[in-house]
């Protein structure tokens, strides 16, 4: 009994706690590993603009239930949502005062709220890597380009990103209505959105 509760305040102290969005979490701490597929199968939802894009692959999520949906650690391609895009666009194209624009200032949060489309969440701590499918003059690489918020946030130029569950490490399935998968050079080949730069 005792080298059981001995065992399990281990793990407790091991693992981060953290709350956001509707999300409360235990967990390690791992990389979050940014890929690139070339090989993906968009079965019938090829991207719009570009139909043989290569996908962004995001490995090592955290594992838990966001306001979007239970999230997966799995190798997965990610999307954008059109309204995010369109929060961040209002907010540059805001030409009065820093007080005038302040309605408009667009937080990075994830404005989708259900039960379909996960948040991809990490804790603050992990670090992002890239792979080797990623060139190293890529722009996902510039600093700042990829970022995660100190609630765990990950966003992409400035705008948060989604899994979607019936995805695979294969298959990028979603490029419909107001979603976009994201392609190798972090806008999407689906639709345009904004982004910071």
């Amino acid at each position: 009994m005792y080298s059981q509760i001995k065992l399990s305040a281990a793990l407790l102290l091991s693992a981060s706690f953290v709350a956001h969005a509707g999300v409360t979490r235990r967990q390690e701490c791992n990389s979050l590993v940014i890929s690139i597929d070339d090989s993906i199968s968009y079965g019938n939802s090829e991207p719009q603009n570009d139909p043989d894009s290569p996908a962004l692959i995001i490995t090592n999520a955290s594992n838990v239930t966001t306001a979007g949906g239970p999230s997966s650690s799995d190798s997965k391609c990610v999307y954008f949502y059109r309204p995010d895009s369109n929060a961040l666009a209002d907010e540059l194209d805001c030409e009065g005062t820093e007080e005038e624009c302040a309605e408009e200032k667009y937080d990075g949060q994830h404005l989708y709220t259900g039960d379909v489309w996960p948040y991809i969440i990490t804790d603050p701590e992990c670090e992002i890597t890239f792979d080797d499918t990623v060139a190293d003059n890529s722009t996902l690489r510039e600093d700042g380009f990829i970022q995660v918020d100190s609630e765990g946030v990950v966003t992409i130029g400035g705008l948060p990103i989604y899994q979607y569950p019936d995805d695979t490490a294969e298959e990028c399935l979603c490029n419909f209505g107001p979603w976009a998968s994201v392609g190798p050079d972090g806008a999407s080949p689906q639709f345009e959105v904004t982004q910071r730069t």
